[in-house]
Order: structure tokens, then C-alpha cells, then sequence
């Protein structure tokens, strides 16, 4: 019975997807007992994908929203990823059901669309996340950039509240800004480079 949901679940998934062409995969790492990043911001019609990288773990539901799917599914060398189509607004926690007594939980939040366009193209790869020890504004990129690299950090009404210029990244790349005090919120991470641009949303605590 579970092997039909996940494949459901799956299939659902990229039949979303073919009609949401704008909608952002966020991805979690899932290993060392933690899953990466802890918490995000996303959209309703947005995905959530995890993938599996060492151990043996699960994402599990916790409290979801009412009307929202909940899920239970094994990450596992024979089953390294699991996609959950955000269909309700509200606040999403979960927890890997072998290690939540060591602290593995994590959580996600899907508010409604926004008239802000979000962009993605193929040339810029970034992960962006806030750190819940310093509060710093962290970023991690999958691929090199080369040339110079423009940073915002928007509000929800599309005013810039802080910048910065970045020259050539290499792949790989983790970096860390520490912002201005800035009320808690959705913001949205915007990076420039070479006639691209990627936007991610991010919520800041």
C-alpha cells in the first residue's frame, strides 16, 4: 500500500508540475541527522523535494494544515527522493520518525501567490537559508558564476531592503551576510548575474 502512494504521489507531482509551469522545486537535503535547509517559505502550488544522501531517515508529517495531504515515506538507498505538491496555505511540520528525539524536525511555511514575478534560469543554481544561530542570510551555489554578481533581499511589496556585490562565485560556494535588523517575515533573495536572474523566497525569523 505504501509503494502506491509514493508512486501517486509522485505522479501527481509532475502532473502539477506540466500545469504550473512558474511553480519553485525547493530541495532538502536529508543526512547527519538533520534535513537541509530546516525551514523555508514557499507558495501554494510549489513542490518540496527531498533527497536522501546518508542513513536511513523518513519525512514524516507532523501538525499540517487542514485539507493538506499528510505523508509518511522512507529515504533510503532504494528510495532516495520524495516530492510533496503544497496544495494549502499554513504551517507545515515534519520529522524524521527514527531521529526526532535527536532534534531531526524541520518545517515549512506556503502562503498564497504573490503579483511578484518569481524567475529562474538555468545559468544560476543557489540554495538560500537563515541562520538560527547569528540570523545571517546564507547562501549556498551549485554552480560557478562567473563576472559580478548583484544580491537583493526584497520585501513582499518588492522594495529592496539590502545589497551587495559579489565577483565570480565558484561552484560550490557557501556564503554568509549578516542584514540589518528586519522584521520577521517573508522576503524574497534575488541574485543578478550575466543578464540572469533567480529568485527564492526566504523567511526571516
Amino acid at each position: 500500500m505504501k509503494k502506491i502512494y509514493k508512486s501517486v504521489s509522485v505522479l501527481f507531482a509532475v502532473c502539477f508540475l506540466s500545469l504550473q509551469g512558474f511553480a519553485t522545486n525547493h530541495i532538502i537535503t536529508v543526512e547527519d541527522f538533520s534535513f537541509t535547509p530546516r525551514n523555508l517559505a514557499v507558495f501554494v502550488g510549489d513542490t518540496i523535494t527531498w533527497n536522501w544522501v546518508s542513513g536511513f531517515h523518513t519525512t514524516t508529517s507532523d501538525n499540517i494544515p487542514l485539507g493538506a495531504a499528510d505523508w509518511d515515506v522512507a529515504l533510503e538507498p532504494g528510495l532516495q527522493s520524495f516530492i510533496y505538491v503544497v496544495t494549502v496555505e499554513g504551517n507545515y511540520q515534519y520529522h524524521c520518525t527514527p531521529h526526532q528525539s535527536m532534534g531531526m524536525t524541520a518545517s515549512f511555511t506556503a502562503t498564497g501567490t504573490t503579483d511578484i514575478n518569481e524567475a529562474a534560469t538555468p545559468a544560476l543554481n543557489f540554495n538560500v537559508w537563515q541562520s538560527s544561530f547569528d540570523k545571517s542570510i546564507n547562501m549556498l551555489f551549485n554552480k560557478g558564476i562567473n563576472g559580478s554578481v548583484d544580491f537583493s533581499l526584497l520585501d513582499l511589496s518588492g522594495k529592496v531592503v539590502y545589497t551587495n556585490k559579489i565577483n565570480s562565485i565558484e561552484k560550490g560556494s557557501h556564503l554568509k551576510f549578516l542584514t540589518p535588523a528586519l522584521p520577521v517575515g517573508i522576503y524574497l533573495a534575488e541574485i543578478r548575474a550575466n543578464s540572469n536572474r533567480e529568485v527564492k523566497r526566504i523567511i526571516l525569523n
